[in-house]
Parts: structure tokens; C-alpha cells; sequence
């Protein structure tokens, strides 16, 4: 599994395709996979770039995030009456399913739009650290149909193992 966090820092224009790939390398240096996929991002958002059970077919050594650089006509710019969705995430929880067991366990908040128009589909992303700010665990689950002023629980889970002691988790909508 593999995640990126990519910020938009212009306020006036988005992407409605943002390409990318993630590049798996050995420890020679060899590119031994390229996973590509396709994402938007809004004026002024932030959000992880996912990429599930991807098979190298060896061991990885290094991931980069390559971005596929956007043409200028491809950046859309937004009217003055632009407001981006206010979309959050909250009450947002970690827990293990079996008290004593490290093997399955979940990840959920509410998700609330906060916004005056409904949305047919949210993604939410979640990332799990451990003590040094590394991943050690990633998912992402899809909330359909999420009306003006809604809010609805939301839950990812874990079957395996995390390869870490779990000591913080960011979760965006």
C-alpha cells in the first residue's frame, strides 16, 4: 500500500485530472514497477493520493511519487461564487476488535458535510503513524450519497498485523 499527501496551494484553480505515478524501486536502483492512477484535486485542497495492494513481484527498497505535470489548459479555474466543499471528519477513533489481539483492527469517525449541496460519493483516506511519523498503516473507504447538512459513521479495517505500535492517525475527506 502507498500514500502521498498533495497540497494545492492556488486558491483560483483546481485539477479535475491530477495524474500520477508511484515507482517502486529494489535496492540496486532498479524501477521494478510503475503504478499510475488518476485523482482531482480542488483550489486550495489537500488529500493522500492511494494506491492499495499493489504487487511489485520482490522486495521494494524505495517509492517515489512522480506527478504528471498538468498542461496549462488543464487547470480549471473556479468563479467568484467558488466555495469548496465543507466536508470534516470527526469524532475519529483507533481501536483493536479482540482486547488482547494486535491482528484486526479498526479505524472511524463521522464524516459531516457542511456543505448546501449534496454529494453523490466522499472518499475518506486514513493514515496510521507510529511513534517516528511513519506509515505503518493505510486504507480508504468510500461514503455514497452524503446530503447537504448529513453526517454518517464511516469505518476501514485492518485483517492483518500492523508493523508498528499505532501512535497517531490523520484522516481526510
Amino acid at each position: 500500500d502507498m500514500a502521498a499527501k498533495v497540497v494545492n496551494p492556488n486558491p483560483n484553480f483546481g485539477l479535475a485530472r491530477l495524474n500520477y505515478s508511484f515507482n517502486l524501486y529494489d535496492s540496486s536502483g532498479q524501477l521494478i514497477k510503475e503504478q499510475k492512477g488518476r485523482d482531482y484535486i480542488l483550489p486550495g485542497g489537500s488529500k493522500y493520493l492511494i494506491e492499495m495492494n499493489v504487487d511489485a513481484g520482490q522486495p521494494v527498497s524505495k517509492v517515489e511519487l512522480a506527478l504528471v505535470e498538468p498542461l496549462a489548459e488543464e487547470w480549471l479555474r473556479v468563479n467568484e461564487q467558488y466555495s469548496a466543499p465543507s466536508i470534516f471528519v470527526q469524532n475519529k477513533t483507533f481501536r483493536f476488535l479482540d482486547e488482547g489481539s494486535d491482528r484486526e483492527s479498526e479505524a472511524s469517525g463521522t464524516i459531516k458535510n457542511n456543505s448546501d449541496f449534496d454529494l453523490d460519493s466522499v472518499e475518506v483516506s486514513i493514515i496510521l503513524f507510529d511513534e517516528n511519523k511513519n506509515p505503518i498503516g493505510i486504507n480508504k473507504t468510500l461514503v455514497r450519497t452524503l446530503s447537504a447538512g448529513e453526517e454518517r459513521h464511516f469505518s476501514a479495517l485492518w485483517y492483518e498485523p500492523l508493523r508498528g505500535a499505532v501512535k497517531s492517525f490523520d484522516m481526510l475527506a
